[in-house]
């Protein structure tokens, strides 16, 4: 596999600038502004990502079906995490707050804010686990990974 996280920090320099300089709600109920940026992001996505590397960017939705072509590993030998409680709901507290390099094979789904309203930084990989051998009880929950402590891979054959 190989590393590509200068190709995602592209991505999302450019993303979380659009979004902070021109898509800022005017007011915490402007869902409408949220939802121009995604449509925004998800092309910005497919031409500065999906096009370095040549992949299909047709019907591409990455919280519907993350793709196996990004894998996010930890970059030391620790990586904390926020697993969901359960699949994919909005609580992050799951007791798993710390694994070891290896111990989770994880899938990029997209970047998160915990305030949509507020200006964004895209602090975290939020995450798809895939396997673990470790903690099967934990496959198939999404998670947040501060994006300091990981690092994405293109899985040319994933």
């Amino acid at each position: 596999m190989e590393i590509v996280t200068p190709t995602f920090q592209k991505y999302r320099e450019a993303a979380r600038h659009l979004r902070n300089a021109f898509y800022q709600p005017v007011d915490r109920n402007d869902w409408d502004m949220i939802e121009d940026f995604d449509e925004i992001s998800i092309m910005l996505f497919k031409h500065i990502v999906l096009g370095a590397f040549q992949l299909n960017r047709e019907n591409f939705d990455w919280l519907a079906q993350p793709t196996g072509k990004f894998v996010i590993e930890s970059s030391s030998e620790d990586l904390p995490l926020m697993i969901n409680r359960e699949g994919q709901s909005g609580y992050w507290d799951n007791p798993i707050n710390k694994v070891r390099k290896g111990d989770l094979t994880m899938h990029f789904i997209g970047y998160f804010d915990w305030d949509a309203m507020d200006q964004i930084d895209f602090r975290y990989y939020r995450v798809r686990i895939v396997a673990s051998e470790k903690y099967p009880a934990v496959v198939g929950n999404d998670a947040l990974i501060e994006t300091i402590y990981a690092d994405v891979y293109f899985n040319e054959n994933g």
